[in-house]
Order: structure tokens, then sequence, then C-alpha cells
């Protein structure tokens, strides 16, 4: 385990039981594993909502875009006869 500011990733291991006791370093392991699990998965959904809001940004970008170029498509053309067609 990695030390860190938060008090509730610092552990400490008895190394001696570690050592001697295989309940101990079977329970130190799978809580190792099941903690770095953990991390991915919080990891993950972080990147998930990360790369939501890329692709919601990329879409309003892609919308004003589109509506750029088509004001400046039109800009010089006499659209009052469009007006009747609404």
């Amino acid at each position: 385990m990695k030390e860190a500011g938060n008090y509730l990733e610092h552990m400490v291991k008895d190394t001696q039981r570690f050592e001697t006791e295989t309940d101990y370093r079977e329970g130190w392991l799978a809580g190792e594993e099941e903690g770095i699990r953990m991390q991915q998965q919080a990891d993950a959904a972080v990147g998930s909502a990360a790369g939501y809001q890329i692709t919601k940004d990329a879409n309003k970008s892609v919308k004003r875009d589109i509506e750029k170029a088509g004001k400046e498509a039109t800009q010089n053309i006499d659209t009052d006869s469009l007006k009747n067609l609404k």
C-alpha cells in the first residue's frame, strides 16, 4: 500500500505476523487486491465522466460550426423569398 495524505490510505502491516501467519498474510493480500480493484473502478468512473464531458463539448462545437457555416454561406444571398415557405 502506498502512503498518502489521507489517514485511511496509510496501513500498518505487522511484518512478523505477515511472514508467519498464513491467514494474516492471505487477508492482507486480499485486502490489497480489493483496494487496487476499487481504485481502478473509481479511476474508470472519473475517466468516463471526463470522456462524456469532452464528447458533450465537441458536439456543441460542431453545432456552432454548422450554424456559422450556414450563416456564412447565405451571407450575400437574398433570402426574402424563402420567408414565404414558413
